[in-house]
């Protein structure tokens, strides 16, 4: 990131929608320009380039000096003619200053370009501190809430079975029982966290962080933000009934329950169902199934239906390539399953290993071992 020398630029066939820019930048096949402006920083003089792709600061001399992908950037603020960027990697946060020189913009108006275009007015994250004994009180009803449920598949499911009722899709059924059972299981253990936005008569027992039921309106409520057209997303659209403030709101029909917290289903880019969690993770909030899940609809991996969960986090997924990136949580509980995980050097390509090449490896070696 810091003092890297300008990056070696692949020989490709030339198009028209390659471009030099007087920085000696060049710019690959889509990427295109938004914005070029000469700054002076703590490091010396140079160009501020944005594309669609990144955010670069060119040193005059030493060329580029930072670049950083969107969406690591938590915000750009301006004073005046100063421009303050700040982003986290690693688990650390950053900020590097730039000042304007003469130019086409100012810093308020380069400020209302970038948050038009990349959104890094980021949700500013807030919680409530919890009690203990309150978490209890709220984790044992929410038990006794999953173990009712539960029951009352299972007695379906034995009057099915005893021929007392007609036979109405025992699968179904079956199926509907495994995903309680993990909601039961789910309930025990999982942590609870309270968003500052969710209002404070709700009771805990009804709150999923940004998430909340409301009880006497029969509604659930997020603030959770609904990437359009951003991987494996479920759109908020669907099942709408319309704004709680700066929250979604959505009727409890159309909510159902996966990993112990409120689903909204949906599908892939690729027509796969997929179920988006409501509420948004703390890194705390990853589980292990969560975890798996996520790279299984990111990958397509080894179903024709996923039938799988979605969720976004709190924290900054910066750990991967350009398609696909993870938190620093995720990358510690994918390798503990997962120990073909394997990290490239090639921003074009996933950070994860896909299975198709593992298991291509693997019958190369029975085959080796076999001969």
């Amino acid at each position: 990131m810091f003092g890297r020398k300008k990056r070696q630029q692949q020989h490709e066939v030339p198009d028209t929608s390659v471009r030099v820019h007087e920085s000696g930048y060049i710019m690959r096949r889509g990427e295109h320009m938004v914005l070029a402006q000469e700054v002076t920083s703590p490091e010396g003089s140079g160009w501020l380039l944005v594309t669609n792709m990144e955010f670069f600061f060119i040193h005059y001399t030493r060329g580029i000096y930072l670049h950083l992908e969107h969406d690591i950037i938590e915000s750009v603020k301006h004073d005046k003619d100063k421009l303050t960027i700040k982003w986290m990697e690693n688990g650390k946060a950053y900020d590097f200053q730039m000042r304007l020189k003469e130019g086409f913009h100012t810093a308020k108006e380069i400020i209302k370009m970038l948050d038009t275009q990349f959104q890094y007015a980021r949700q500013v994250f807030e919680h409530i501190r919890l009690n203990d004994n309150d978490v209890e009180r709220a984790r044992h009803i929410r038990v006794l809430h999953f173990e009712s449920e539960l029951a009352k598949t299972q007695e379906t499911i034995r009057k099915i079975e005893a021929g007392e009722t007609e036979n109405d899709g025992i699968d179904g059924w079956k199926s509907l029982e495994v995903t309680k059972k993990h909601n039961l299981e789910c309930a025990r253990t999982m942590p609870f966290v309270r968003s500052a936005k969710v209002p404070a008569h709700i009771q805990l027992t009804h709150v999923w962080n940004d998430c909340y039921y409301d009880e006497k309106r029969k509604i659930f409520v997020t603030f959770r933000r609904f990437p359009n057209g951003v991987g494996p997303e479920t759109h908020a659209n669907q099942g709408k009934l319309g704004y709680e403030g700066e929250g979604i709101a959505f009727g409890w029909k159309d909510v159902r329950f996966r990993h112990g917290y409120p689903t909204l289903s949906g599908e892939t880019k690729d027509g796969h169902s997929c179920d988006s969690l409501l509420c948004t993770l703390t890194e705390e909030m990853i589980t292990d199934d969560l975890m798996i899940s996520l790279f299984m609809i990111q990958q397509n991996l080894g179903k024709d239906d996923l039938d799988d969960v979605f969720y976004e986090t709190e924290a900054s997924r910066w750990i991967g390539g350009r398609f696909f990136k993870i938190t620093d949580a995720e990358r510690r509980i994918g390798l503990r399953y997962m120990p073909w995980l394997q990290a490239t050097n090639n921003p074009d390509v996933p950070w994860i290993k896909p299975m198709e090449s593992v298991q291509l490896e693997e019958q190369a070696a029975d085959s080796q071992s076999g001969t």
